[in-house]
């Protein structure tokens, strides 16, 4: 049976998607060399950017919650589902690390949000069920990986728990703390908040409702799309204009 979407959902994805093709286009003009914008990476846009992956990786539990509220908890070929979900969005990261490292092999993507995204769903299984859990280990977590992050250490070994090394270099990079605690925290929220998959909260009519709910269901190949009309367009412009 078809299941209906909850649009305030996919309207907020959408809004990330937006968010992220215009951060995205001034982040890839900037790093081609087409203009010169040294605050990229810092102040406004530097929050910017972490604001727009926090609202997708938040979505991510939220998510979970809703497909988790349809399956058959008497057995748990939903396991299988979801390792099965992960292992295909990690798979998306690995064709990203392929393009950014012919592109860009200095500083190609080996763990970027997709990675993590495909990772994360495998990682939240045991944690589906649960509601103020989530909500205590999403915190920890996030508090555990803001204080790695200040710790730079001279191996990479472990980058994935949110330390820095010295030499790294990459386009992107989402370790799994702090990352997965707002997984949890999303899963919080859908437990709490939209049990059973019907939203509690009445959400008021916003502009561009359905154009963004459209964005929304079709985040993973605007994400490609995105990237290869951003960087293609960049490419011929290198190419044939300058």
């Amino acid at each position: 049976m078809k299941t209906k979407r909850i649009w305030e959902i996919d309207a907020l994805r959408g809004v990330a998607i937006v968010m992220m093709i215009a951060y995205h286009t001034l982040w890839g003009l900037n790093l081609s060399g087409l203009i010169s914008y040294t605050q990229i990476n810092t102040g406004f846009w530097r929050a910017f950017a972490y604001t727009t992956a926090t609202i997708f990786i938040f979505l991510v539990g939220v998510s979970l919650t809703l497909s988790f509220s349809r399956v058959n908890k008497k057995n748990h070929d939903y396991v299988f589902k979801y390792i099965q979900r992960g292992l295909a969005v990690f798979g998306c990261g690995a064709i990203i690390t392929a393009l950014t490292y012919l592109l860009y092999p200095d500083a190609f993507v080996y763990f970027g949000i997709l990675h993590f995204i495909g990772v994360g769903i495998i990682l939240a299984i045991p944690f589906l069920p649960y509601k103020k859990l989530n909500l205590v280990l999403g915190a920890v977590l996030l508090a555990l990986g803001t204080a790695f992050y200040n710790i730079t250490l001279n191996v990479p070994w472990f980058m994935l728990l949110g330390f820095r090394f010295w030499g790294m270099s990459t386009l992107d990079f989402f370790p799994i703390l702090p990352w997965f605690g707002v997984i949890l925290l999303g899963i919080f929220v859908g437990n709490a908040f939209i049990p059973n998959g019907r939203l509690k909260l009445k959400v008021p009519e916003i502009p561009l409702r359905n154009a963004l709910a459209f964005l929304g269901r079709y985040s993973l190949i605007i994400y490609f799309l995105h990237i290869i009309l951003i960087f293609g367009a960049i490419f011929i412009i290198k190419q044939f204009w300058l």
